[in-house]
């Protein structure tokens, strides 16, 4: 595996999850934390991410959490080379004078140093207008259960805000479009940064209106511009936890693929399996599985893995929502995320989760 300069930095807001998924893909155990800038602000190691996991740490937590904010670095290639000589790290990274990486130093599988440069990443990544990515935010104004739902507040943000916030930090999206009936929440889209280009008719804002058709409304308007992505993510705002990596991955694997779409989804605690609800029947319990009974229901261990749809990101191919009027399409990857990423906003109770989950990821956070 040829490995790019981004396979070994992360964002020090980064879940602790979405790094032990990048320390697999580089085989080498480190990741070097930056911020936006690329700034060198630490390291992080798979000694580090094990402590977390034994300490009970969340893996959503950030890594900024548990990283070493005194990584050892060098100023020069040749230094790096000596740094990796006399000790038994097996990475180190160059910085410039105002503490920017520049590459990472490593030994490879013959042994012998290998750098890995920006250009070396600049070279094989896809520009994100290669992939075309645009971000739909459905978020229409009104909501019976929990009335100005996408405007309600989880750690000092709206939820509207969170999925602009994620999408403005991916790497594969160009445009972002909020899709709303409602003024307000249209202002509120253009204060973050998204485009509202139009608000959406009254016939798409019912109670019963599915995604789909807000979705398919919205990639026809883009289609009758001139500027229908080949790409794209829905991004519900009740889904709050999402990050710019999760998003990223999806339109990666979709672009790699001959799929329709790419959905998250959550492994399902074992107590909520199918195999262990009931249904209450004129006032009697009664499996949920009509196959079963009470006494046949499987065991634990011999119970098939069940995923739930987590609405973090749904990507797509645009023609392939406008042919089939479907999200999914004919064939529909899975990106499998970690159960604690999983909030869905539906009421008060589930905002207060939200807010606490995104306040112990974002506390920590380096500027």
């Amino acid at each position: 595996m040829e490995l790019q300069l981004t396979d070994f930095i992360i964002r020090p807001e980064t879940s602790l999850r979405a790094a032990m998924e990048r320390m697999t893909r580089n085989r080498r155990g480190v990741l070097f934390v930056c911020d936006q800038g690329d700034h060198l602000v630490g390291v992080l190691s798979d000694g580090d991410v094990r402590r977390a996991i034994v300490d009970e740490t969340l893996t959503i937590a950030p890594v900024s959490t548990v990283m070493n904010p005194d990584p050892v670095v060098e100023t020069s290639r040749t230094a790096a080379i000596e740094a990796l000589d006399r000790t038994e790290l097996v990475a180190v990274p160059v910085v410039g004078n105002a503490g920017r990486i520049q590459e990472v130093l490593l030994i490879d599988e013959q042994g012998d140093p290998a750098a890995v440069t920006w250009e070396s990443r600049d070279a094989r990544t896809p520009s994100p207008s290669a992939l075309g990515g645009v971000a739909i935010i459905p978020a229409r104004g009104g909501s019976r259960r929990f009335p100005r739902k996408n405007l309600a507040t989880a750690a000092g943000t709206s939820l509207l805000g969170w999925a602009i916030r994620a999408a403005k930090e991916a790497h594969n999206i160009d445009r972002i479009v909020v899709s709303t009936d409602d003024e307000e929440i249209a202002e509120a889209g253009r204060a973050f940064g998204a485009e509202v280009p139009w608000l959406r008719p009254e016939n798409l804002a019912r109670d019963d209106t599915r995604t789909v058709d807000v979705l398919v409304d919205a990639l026809e308007r883009l289609e009758h511009a001139h500027v229908l992505p080949t790409f794209g993510v829905l991004l519900e705002p009740t889904s709050p936890l999402r990050t710019p990596e999760r998003i990223d991955r999806a339109i990666n694997a979709l672009a790699n693929s001959e799929a329709d779409s790419v959905m998250s989804v959550s492994l399902v605690p074992h107590w909520l399996n199918p195999e262990e609800l009931i249904t209450i029947e004129s006032g009697v319990c009664k499996p949920f599985s009509e196959s079963r009974t009470l006494d046949t229901r499987l065991p634990r261990k011999e119970q098939s893995a069940v995923y739930v749809q987590n609405g973090l990101v749904y990507a797509f191919r645009s023609r392939s929502v406008l042919e089939f009027t479907s999200l999914y399409g004919n064939v529909c990857l899975p990106m499998v995320c970690d159960w604690d990423e999983f909030v869905d906003v539906d009421g008060p109770e589930d905002l207060r989760v939200a807010d606490m989950k995104l306040r112990l990821i974002h506390e920590h956070k380096v500027d």
